[in-house]
């Protein structure tokens, strides 16, 4: 997980729209999304299953890809 899969990431979640277009996207993006390692995610979703927030765990690589929603 290195800087060219965080931009590819970051490129994939612009792409979607959610955050508008051009750069302040991006800036948007990068201000509300959080890219941490499957592990991670997982039990911090575990952990803070208490708290109202949308988790997606979004593990791609080694030609899958795996999505996850809580």
């Amino acid at each position: 997980y290195g800087p060219t899969a965080r931009r590819r990431l970051l490129d994939a979640v612009v792409r979607t729209g959610v955050y508008g277009e051009g750069a302040a996207a991006y800036r948007l993006a990068l201000d509300r999304v959080r890219f941490v390692y499957e592990p991670v995610a997982l039990i911090f979703s575990a952990l803070d299953a208490e708290e109202a927030e949308t988790v997606l765990v979004f593990d791609y690589g080694g030609g899958t890809l795996d999505l996850g929603v809580w």
